[in-house]
Order: structure tokens, then sequence, then C-alpha cells
């Protein structure tokens, strides 16, 4: 072997020393940090030390085992230790049977020996979760991503097993990561971290007709007293307390309340809880109750409407007898005619909901005919808070009230029209304006800022509801009493689209009106209304209970008491229609 110039093993090896002893005196001026604190600050010296070994080690290498073939002595010359030694000579052995000796000159049996010192090549480290592989003294270190340990960086980090991740409420780990959500009714913040509630009121269609209250991570429906919500049909319906057994003798439900009675005629009366009955002073004790004894009281029968005639209790006769009428009504119906006064809630009677692909413009056009001074013949638009318009009749005359863009209006104007006469009504949307006419001429034109079919999930969506509006008459721009009893026929809704009214009045006759009617309140025979009143009359007292079928009005300290502002009217008494006397028989 030719003479070297270069720096022997001894040489080398005092490299180290000095490297080691330089490292030394540095670390004595150091303050002293915790295990995991000083394995990362001492990890980065290491590896400058270690790459200027590794830069003469390589030098040494090229010389001793590239240019020269080298025993196993030699090796452990360049390398110092064992472990490197036997790592790397029986891979120096397979390098020479594959390319050759040294002294063949093969490019590639250089790059195989050069390779071999290097732990990470080829790399041990898991590729998904190692960021970086780095050689060591025959050995390697894996330096892992976020969310990856272990010796390979093979070992997922379980963050959610630690303070939930940092997540409020839901933590879900994932192989390298993880990420926050919520439970139901709250939605993830920004932060990606925190939870906030989502407030499905915000939604106008959440609860349809009732009230909808916020709750955290929920929400509730409200109804008033005396009512459910149907979350099927988005709506508050009346709770019959009468299927409850309220009442002692007969019970009358009326939307979100109920009314007790009791046999006048039988001499009780109601007493102070307005449920039960007791017997007025001066009548005779019943047979049936003093045969039961002091104690005993009339059991609560079935509960149902006055037309029943009688009081639903079996255990002795009763004096309960209808009023016989004195005259024959003409009660004949028109099939081809809708009655607006049907639902004394003032809920309407008839709903439809048009969608189109492309904008359209509401066009409606009616007879109509009433005695009726107040109420509303139709709403059209979208929901409570959005574009509407509501056609009704205040004092006798059309009023129309508009909300646009959060904007409501109201104006009145034409002539009286509820004289009983039948007239035509049209509601027609022209560019910018809405145009009212009576009897083809225009009454009211009045100036728009918008649409009232509004674009919803790619089509234009408009409702129409007739005798009453799809929310309270509270949150019309001026409050209205609702119930109309009128009379609507030859109806023409977007230019004769809708057909299904008509079939549906065909097959139900209280939808139908009386062919001639006349003015007045008309009671059937079945069915009450109540007042709620302040007179001097005792509470408790009792007048004697039956049935009257005719027309009549009623009056309260000379004041005209109208069916319409009744606490409660059954749907078969009409408030301002009276049918004529059918003419005697010659």
């Amino acid at each position: 072997m030719a003479p070297s110039l270069s720096p022997g093993p001894a040489a080398l090896r005092r490299a180290p020393q000095l490297l080691l002893l330089l490292l030394a005196a540095e670390c004595a001026l150091a303050a002293l940090l915790p295990a995991r604190e000083a394995t990362q600050f001492l990890r980065p010296r290491q590896r400058r030390a270690f790459q200027v070994f590794e830069e003469a080690k390589q030098g040494h290498l090229e010389r001793e085992c590239v240019e020269e073939l080298c025993s196993r002595e030699e090796a452990r010359e360049v390398f110092e230790n064992d472990p490197e030694t036997d790592y790397f000579y029986p891979r120096y052995l397979d390098c020479i049977n594959k390319y050759g000796s040294p002294y063949t000159k093969n490019s590639g049996f250089a790059t195989c020996v050069q390779n071999l010192p290097d732990q990470c090549t080829p790399n041990p480290c898991d590729r998904k979760g190692t960021q970086a592989c780095q050689d060591l003294m025959g050995n390697f270190f894996c330096l892992c991503k976020a969310g990856w340990g272990g010796r390979l960086c093979d070992k997922d980090v379980n963050e959610c097993s630690q303070e939930n991740g940092g997540c409020l409420q839901i933590c879900h780990n994932k192989p390298g990561s993880f990420h926050c959500s919520c439970h139901s009714g709250f939605e993830l913040s920004s932060d990606g971290r925190t939870c906030q509630d989502i407030d499905e009121c915000a939604d106008s269609e959440a609860c349809g007709e009732a009230r909808c209250k916020n709750l955290p991570g929920s929400y509730s429906c409200l109804c008033d007293e005396g009512f459910a919500y149907s979350s099927q049909e988005k709506a508050c319906r009346d709770v019959d307390e009468c299927l409850q057994g309220r009442c002692e003798q007969v019970c009358v439900n009326s939307p979100g309340s109920y009314t007790c009675h009791c046999d006048g005629r039988g001499g009780l009366k109601l007493s102070q809880d307005m449920d039960t009955c007791e017997l007025e002073a001066g009548w005779p004790l019943p047979r049936h109750r003093r045969d039961s004894g002091p104690a005993a009281r009339p059991g609560r029968g079935a509960q149902g409407s006055r037309s029943e005639g009688h009081i639903p209790d079996r255990r002795g006769p009763r004096p309960w007898q209808d009023i016989l009428p004195c005259v024959p009504f003409s009660v004949a119906k028109s099939v081809k005619s809708l009655y607006l006064g049907r639902m004394f809630s003032g809920t309407p009677v008839i709903r439809l909901r048009f969608k189109r692909l492309q904008p359209t413009r509401l066009v409606a056009e009616f007879d109509f005919r009433t005695f009726d001074p107040e109420g509303i013949l139709l709403f059209a638009g979208g929901h409570q808070d959005s574009t509407w318009i509501v056609l009704a009749l205040r004092a006798g005359r059309l009023e129309l009230q508009l909300r646009y863009n959060g904007v409501g209006r109201v104006t009145s104007s034409g002539p009286v029209i509820n004289h009983g006469m039948w007239q035509t009504i049209s509601v027609e949307e022209l560019a910018r304006n809405l145009v009212i006419k009576v009897n083809r001429d225009a009454v009211m034109k009045i100036a728009v800022a918008g649409d009232l079919f509004q674009p919803e999930r790619g089509l234009y969506h408009l409702n129409l509801t007739v005798g009453g509006i799809p929310f309270h008459e509270k949150d019309l721009v001026q409050p209205i009493n609702p119930r109309l009893d009128g009379c609507m026929r030859s109806w023409n809704w977007l230019n004769g689209e809708d057909t299904t009214i008509q079939e549906t009045v065909k097959v139900n006759t209280r939808m139908q009106c009386f062919s001639v009617t006349e003015r007045g309140s008309f009671y059937p025979g079945s069915g009450f209304a109540f007042y709620s009143l302040d007179y001097n009359v005792p509470v408790t007292s009792a007048p004697v209970t039956a049935f009257y079928r005719g027309c009549m009005t009623l009056e309260v300290n000379r004041r005209l008491l109208d069916l319409d502002e009744a606490a409660y009217k059954h749907s078969d008494i009409t408030a301002h229609s009276c049918p004529p006397v059918e003419p005697a028989a010659a």
C-alpha cells in the first residue's frame, strides 16, 4: 500500500475526544433542564457532532474500502465501533459479489459502498407518520409528524385521550389527527373546538303556526292554553277538555276552553267550581238523589254537543226538551258556492300552494256576497315575515294590507259592499302595481316594491288562503277580526289552474252557502255560542237550557251582540246570514 499523507487512525481518534471536551465545557455552563427538554436541546448538538465525524468517516471509508479492498479489521478502524462494523462489512461483501472488487473500477460498486453506512437507506421509518429519518452511529432516529409516535412513527397518537383533545363536546380521533364535533342542536364555532347553539327559530317554518322558543341545543313549539301542538301538522290544535270528563252533566268544548251546563228545568245550577251541578234553593231533591243518599252525586256521563237534546245521565228522567220550531226555513244550499265563515277560529277554509319555474304574477277573481261588515277574504304571499298581501273587509269596505321588504301598509277604498248582493272582485298583480276591482271598476291601485311569488330552492312559490290567514291576526299590519260570514262563487285563481276546491265543496255541505240569505243570525238547533260579558247576573245562575232553531238578534244593555266577537261559536251557527222562511203552503 502506498504511503498516505492523510491523518492516521490515532489522529482521527483524537478529533472526537477534542469535540467531546468542548461539548462537556459547554454543557457545564448550562442550567439544569427537565429530561424531555434536555433531550430536545442535546439532539441537534449530537447531530452536528456526528456530522463532523461522518464527514471524516466518509473520507477514510473512500480510501480504505472503495479505492482499495479492505478487511474487516480495516473496516473496524474506519467506524471505530462494532455495531456499525457488523452492519457494514457483510453488505460490503455483497457489493463486491454484485459489482466486482474495487479494482474493476465499476461506478456501481462505489455507490453501493458509499450508501451502506446510512442507516436511513432504505428508510426504516413509517412513510405516513415520519417527517424525516436521521442517520446515527449504527442506528437511526425517526422524526415523527404531529399525531404520530413510536420508534418508527407508526403509532397513532390518540389526542382525544387527553382533555378531550381540547374539544368542548365531541372529539373524534383518526390516524395522525383528530377533529371536534357537536351534539345535535349545536354547530362548530370558527375555532374548530367550541360549539354554539343553533337557533332553530330563525327558520320561520320550524313550528308552523305555533310560537317557537329556542332552547340550548333544541327548541320548543308553544301554543296558547287549551291548545296542543301537532308536530305532524305544525299547528296548534284544540284540546277537547270534554273528553277528560271535567263536567258533571253537559260539557261543551270550544277552541282553547270548555264550559259546563246543568239542567235548569230540573232545578240545577252550576256550582262555584264551574264543573259540578247543585240544586237551586227551594227545589225538591230529585228522586234518584234521594234514593242514593246525601253523599251521592250524579256521575260524569259521556260528553257531547247540545244537539243531543238531553243530559247524558241515565239514572233518571230528564225534563230537557227542544223548543219546537214555529216556522220552516228555506235552508237549501248551493254546491257552487264556498262559505267563508265555517272556521270560527279564524283559520283559512282553503289553503293553496302554487309553484312555478318562472316568475309569475297573481291573478284572482271571484263573486262575493255578505252582510258581515268585517273579516278576511284572502291572503297571498310567503310566510309572516316575507312579502304578502291581505284583502279584507272593514266597516263594509275593502281594505288591503301589504308587507313588502319588511315595510307594512294599509289602504282602504271603494264602495260599501256588505249589502248582501253579489258583486265581482278581482286582484291583479301588474308590473310594480296591485289593482283591486269591484264589478270591473278599479277601486285601488297601489305601487309595490317586489313580487308576491318568492324564489325558494329553484322554484317560485306562492301561498294563497281563503277566509283566513296562516298566522295570528295580531301579526297583521293592522289587527282585524278575521271571521267573515260571507259567500264566494265563480272563483278563478291564477287563470283557473286550480280545480280542486270545487270538487271538495261538492261533497261537503258545511262548506256550501245558503242559496238565499237575509240579515240576521241563524241558529240551526244545535251547538252553542257564548260570550264573555260583564253584567249583573250571578255567575252560577242557570236559565232554562233548550235548543232554538231560527233567526234572532241578541242585545245586552242595548248593545247588539256580534257573533263574530263571541268567545266561542259553533260552526253551524251563522253570524250574519239567515235563510228566509219558506212560503206557506197554499
